[in-house]
């Protein structure tokens, strides 16, 4: 399968879970780029094109719901985006979906 067809883009605060994720992922051969903010996810997704990005909801300083309406309103971004989070609240599910979210993944995450 060529690269850019199987590169995703995981975006969390949580240093842990990002190489756990990379590593699950990685072992299905997928290439998988990671990012502790959404700023460094916004320089990713200009430099790389992702075949699916994957972003925490809660952050410090700009949340995954953020990043979502940067990517679809004013990146013009068509990747696919999920969110993760660790307690789903219908505020964000409603926001999320009218930005154009994908899906949603509950934490904690099972490989």
């Amino acid at each position: 399968m060529p690269e850019q067809y199987n590169r995703i883009l995981i975006v969390d605060d949580d240093i842990a879970l990002l190489n756990s994720l990379k590593d699950v992922l990685s072992h299905y051969k997928f290439n998988v780029d990671i990012a502790s903010s959404v700023n460094i996810a916004l320089k990713n997704v200009n430099q790389t094109q992702y075949s699916l990005i994957i972003s925490d909801i809660e952050m410090p300083k700009k949340s995954g719901l953020e990043l979502l309406k940067q990517l679809k309103e004013v990146m013009l971004v068509a990747t696919p985006v999920i969110l993760m989070t660790g307690h789903f609240e219908i505020d964000y599910a409603i926001e999320a979906i009218s930005l154009g979210v994908d899906d949603f993944i509950k934490k904690p995450i099972e490989s």
